[in-house]
């Protein structure tokens, strides 16, 4: 019984930490598409 229930907490604590990290991910992967628009609309507006 007591090693189902730490089975269960583990896993649940693995799947938090994972979200985390995807939650993490997808914020810096923001962060470098927005850096990367400005980039671009700078190089553009020197062009003009």
């Amino acid at each position: 019984m007591k090693t189902a229930e730490l089975r269960k907490e583990l896993e649940a604590k693995e799947s938090d930490d994972r979200l985390r990290t995807d939650a993490l991910i997808s914020k810096i992967l923001d962060m470098e598409t927005i850096d990367r628009w400005k980039v671009e609309r700078f190089v553009n507006s020197l062009g003009k």
